[in-house]
Order: structure tokens, then sequence, then C-alpha cells
């Protein structure tokens, strides 16, 4: 039986993408008209790398599709 202290860790992940790159939106938003979306990965990315930088934690961002 473990009679040591046990650590509890979370992990924290970002995938970063564009909203309208789902593909359930393709019928929508086709690909070649993607460049003429607002794109909002900058400032949603921002946001979550100063909320982070607050409160003195980390993560892990996987870019994702076309930014």
């Amino acid at each position: 039986m473990y009679t040591g202290s046990m650590t509890q860790r979370h992990y924290f992940t970002v995938d970063v993408e564009e909203a309208f790159q789902v593909v359930a939106l393709e019928p929508y938003v086709p690909r070649a008209s993607w460049d003429t979306e607002p794109s909002r990965v900058a400032g949603a990315t921002r946001s979550i790398l100063e909320l982070l930088a607050r409160t003195g934690n980390t993560g892990t961002f996987f870019v994702l599709g076309w930014v």
C-alpha cells in the first residue's frame, strides 16, 4: 500500500485554429473563402496567454489548419 504523498497534475492544451475551419462548416464557408474571413486567432490566443501569465500557469498550444 502506498503511503507517500501524491501530487495531482493538470495539463492544459489549446488547439489554435479559426472557427470557420471546422469541417462541418465546409458547405457554408468553403476553403477558397478563408482568406476573406475575419481572423480571431491572434486576439483569442493573446487573451489565453495573458490569463495564463496572470495566474502563473502554462499550456501547450497546437497550431492546426490554416492560421
